[in-house]
């Protein structure tokens, strides 16, 4: 926002993971780009010197509940909201993902879940 208003049709530059494009906000200051899924940071430069870093990519950490929910939405498994409460649907979520990887599908998380769930998400 540029003074409560959104960035409408401005001119920016976008460095992504080191390597830089030219764009334009549309005249509601939005923008799209396609980006690669093991990109990290993303800064939008704008001419009046407005700067704004995105970290891109983050998610909680497996062993938390919202942790589980964005992976396995990620994945394809989860549909719901990634808002930290536990229930049927994260629960049955887990057991499709277990029953993928060819483990016991109990529908709970355990160490075995957590670490194949973190390679299946591709990291942390």
């Amino acid at each position: 926002l540029l003074r409560g208003e959104p960035r409408a049709s401005q001119p920016y530059r976008l460095e992504l993971d080191g390597h830089l494009r030219n764009g334009k906000t549309d005249a509601n200051g939005w923008t799209s780009h396609l980006i690669s899924p093991q990109a990290r940071i993303a800064v939008f430069i704008f001419e009046d010197d407005g700067t704004y870093t995105l970290e891109l990519g983050l998610l909680d950490p497996v062993t938390e509940t919202s942790g589980v929910q964005a992976r396995l939405r990620n994945l394809g498994f989860y549909c719901g909201e990634c808002d930290g409460n536990a229930n049927e649907v994260l629960e049955l979520a887990i057991r499709k993902f277990q029953e993928s990887e060819g483990l016991d599908a109990t529908g709970r998380m355990n160490a075995t879940t957590e670490n194949a769930l973190k390679e299946a998400a591709g990291g942390d």
